[in-house]
C-alpha cells in the first residue's frame, strides 16, 4: 500500500517515567466496525495513545484496495485516511492493522486489529483461521503476513484479496471474507512485494484451496514455516592471504560434501598452467569462507572454479562460474595448531552418549600428516589403543577407537600440538546404561517414508529413526534431560523435511510434533502417552 504522511508534526513522548509495555489499541472508528450502507471517501481511526506514524503506514492495509491514492491526515491520536473517491458500491471492506504498528515508545501490537464496513446492506461473513509454526519444534511463528488469494476455477487472483498477520501465539483469523475458496500463504514480506523472496521465511498452504465460510467451528489448518532457497551459492570474492593460502568467500554458508582438493580448478591466467590445490577446509566461526592451501602462486591473475559438489544447506550446488583474482606472492605465516577437544575440554572424564563422538580440532587443514600421527590413545591399564580419524570440514576430526569405546570404558587421549607447544591430554568415558534412558512411542500413518527426529531444546536434530511395521519407534541410550520429537512423511525421500513452494504450488511435507518436551531419566524407558499422528 502506497501513501504519504501529511498533517501536523508527529508528537514526541517525554523521556523518563515508568517503562511503557502496553501496545496501542483502537478506541473507535468511523465508520464503526461492521457498519453497513456506508458512503464516503475516507475512514477515521482513533487510538488509545499516540502512535508512530511511520509504523502506521507500514501496518495499515485495506482490502479490496479503493481506487484512489490514500492520504493520511493526523490530528493527535486520530488519523483520517482519504481516498478522494467514493468506495465501491455493495462491497465489504476490511481494514487490517498489522504487528508493525507501534506507539511512540516503540511498543508493538501483539495481535493484529481487524475491522470491516460495507457500502451495501450486508457484511461478508466468511472466515478462515489457522496457525503458523516453525518447522523444528512446532513453536509459534508471529508477525508473518497472511495473504489470501481468491481461487476462481483453476486460477488464483494475481493480488491478495485479504491480508492479516499471525499473532504472538502464531494464530491468525481472516474475517469478513466473501464466501469461497482461497489460496492462503504466510510470508515474511520484508520487501512488500506480496511474495516470498530469497531468504524470506514463508509457509506454503497445507492444501491448495481453503474454504471461507461463516462457520466459526470450521477446522483450523496449520502453516509450517520454511525458507525460500532456490539460488545456487556462488563465489563473492577470492582473497589471497599469502602465496599458498586463499580465502574463498561464498554468497551464503556452504557445505563441503567432499574434501577433494584436486577437483577445484586453479589456473594461471597468463600461462594457462594448472596449480595444485593441496587441501581445503572450513572453520567453525564462518561457513561462508572456504580456505584453500595451494602450491606457490605468483603475483598475477588466476582463475578459480570450485568443486561442483559444494552445496548450500538446501542442497543447491555451487555455481560453476570461474572467478578471477590477483594473487599475492608474500610468504605464508600461519602456524598449524591444535585448538581443542570436543565435547568441551575438561580435566574430568566425560560420559559420552552412544551418539556422541570424541573429536579433536585444529585451526586449519593438516598438510602431509594425519591427526592420528599426533595422537596417543591409552586405556586405564596403560596399553595403547589404535585410533582412526574422519573429517567433514578439514579441521574437526572425529575419533574412532579400535576396539570401540565400550560402556563404562574410559580412555586417555594425548595429542602432540603440531605447533610445538607441547602435548595436551584428555579423558573420554562412554556412559553406562545406568546413566542412560530411552524414549519410545508410536506414529501414524505407518509408512516407509515416515521419519522421526529426536531434537534437543535448541532445535538441533540429535538422532533420526523410522518406525516398525506397527508404527512403534524407540530412541535408546539417551542422557538424562528434555527432548523434543518431530515426525514427518519424507515424500521425496531426500532425508529432510521440505516446506514445499508457494508458486508454483507444491504442498509441504506433512509433519507433526510432540506437544511438549519429554524428560528422560536414567535406567528408565519413557513411553509417550499419545500416538503421534501425521495429518496430510
Amino acid at each position: 500500500m502506497l501513501g504519504w504522511l501529511a498533517g501536523c508534526a508527529e508528537p514526541r513522548v517525554p523521556a523518563g517515567g515508568p517503562r511503557d509495555t502496553t501496545p496501542p489499541g483502537l478506541l473507535n472508528s468511523e465508520p464503526p466496525n461492521e457498519a453497513v450502507n456506508f458512503s464516503g471517501e475516507s475512514v477515521r481511526l482513533e487510538f488509545t495513545e499516540y502512535v508512530n506514524q511511520a509504523s502506521f503506514a507500514r501496518a495499515f492495509s485495506i482490502t479490496p484496495e479503493p481506487a484512489g491514492q490514500p492520504r493520511f491526515r493526523w490530528r493527535k491520536r486520530r488519523v483520517t485516511i482519504e481516498y478522494g473517491t467514493l468506495f465501491r458500491d455493495s462491497t465489504t471492506y476490511v481494514i487490517s492493522l498489522g504487528n508493525d504498528l507501534r506507539d511512540m515508545r516503540g511498543v508493538a501490537l501483539k495481535n493484529p486489529i481487524t475491522l470491516a464496513f460495507s457500502t451495501g446492506n450486508i457484511i461478508d461473513q466468511g472466515r478462515i483461521r489457522g496457525r503458523v509454526v516453525e518447522s523444528r519444534l512446532g513453536l509459534p511463528a508471529a508477525g508473518l503476513d497472511i495473504l489470501a488469494y481468491a481461487v476462481r476455477g483453476d486460477s488464483v487472483a494475481g493480488t491478495p484479496s485479504y491480508r492479516t498477520q499471525s499473532s504472538e501465539d502464531g494464530s491468525f483469523a481472516l474475517s469478513y471474507l466473501r464466501e469461497g475458496q482461497y489460496f492462503v500463504a504466510a510470508v515474511q514480506d520484508r520487501n512488500r512485494d506480496l511474495r516470498p523472496s530469497l531468504g524470506e521465511l514463508f509457509a506454503a498452504p497445507p492444501v491448495p484451496a481453503v474454504m471461507a465460510t461463516p462457520d466459526t467451528m470450521a477446522a483450523a489448518y496449520r502453516w509450517v514455516v520454511s525458507r525460500l532457497d532456490t539460488i545456487a551459492p556462488q563465489i563473492d570474492r577470492v582473497r589471497s592471504l599469502s602465496s599458498t593460502r586463499l580465502q574463498v568467500r561464498f554468497s551464503e554458508p556452504v557445505v563441503l560434501s567432499q574434501l577433494a582438493p584436486g577437483i577445484w580448478s586453479l589456473v594461471d591466467s597468463l600461462t594457462g598452467r594448472h596449480v595444485t590445490v593441496r587441501a581445503l577446509y572450513l572453520t567453525a566461526d564462518n561457513a561462508r569462507n572456504v580456505y584453500l592451501r595451494t602450491d606457490p602462486l605468483q603475483d598475477r591473475v588466476y582463475g578459480l572454479r570450485p568443486d561442483p559438489a559444494v552445496t548450500d544447506s538446501s542442497g543447491n550446488s555451487v555455481s560453476a562460474a570461474v572467478l578471477h583474482f590477483t594473487s599475492s606472492a608474500r610468504a605464508d605465516t600461519t602456524i598449524t595448531r591444535f585448538t581443542g577437544f570436543l565435547p568441551l575440554d575438561s580435566a574430568d572424564a566425560l560420559g559420552l552418549a552412544p551418539f556422541e563422538v570424541p573429536q579433536v580440532m585444529f585451526n586449519e587443514a593438516l598438510l602431509d600428516m594425519s591427526p592420528t600421527a599426533l595422537l596417543t590413545v591409552t586405556d586405564p591399564s596403560g596399553a595403547q589403543r589404535d585410533v582412526r580419524s574422519v573429517t567433514r570440514d578439514g579441521t574437526t576430526y572425529a575419533l574412532q577407537f579400535v576396539p570401540p569405546l565400550a560402556e563404562d570404558d574410559t580412555i586417555g587421549v594425548a595429542i602432540r600440538d603440531p605447533a610445538g607447544r607441547g602435548t595436551y591430554t584428555h579423558h573420554f568415558a562412554r556412559a553406562g546404561s545406568h546413566a542412560l534412558g530411552g524414549l519410545s512411542g508410536g506414529v501414524l500413518p505407518v509408512s516407509v517414508h515416515t521419519i522421526i527426529d529426536l531434537l534437543n531444546p535448541a532445535g538441533q536434530i540429535l538422532l533420526s529413526t523410522t518406525a516398525d511395521s506397527t508404527g512403534k519407534f524407540i530412541f535408546d541410550g539417551l542422557p538424562e534431560g528434555e527432548y523434543h520429537i518431530r515426525a514427518y512423511i519424507d515424500a521425496n525421500s531426500n532425508g529432510r523435511w521440505d516446506g514445499g513452494q508457494v508458486s508454483p504450488y507444491v504442498a509441504p511435507e506433512p509433519v507433526t510434533w510432540l506437544r511438549a518436551p519429554e524428560r528422560v531419566r536414567p535406567r528408565w524407558n519413557t513411553t509417550l502417552g499419545d500416538t503421534l499422528r501425521i495429518l496430510s
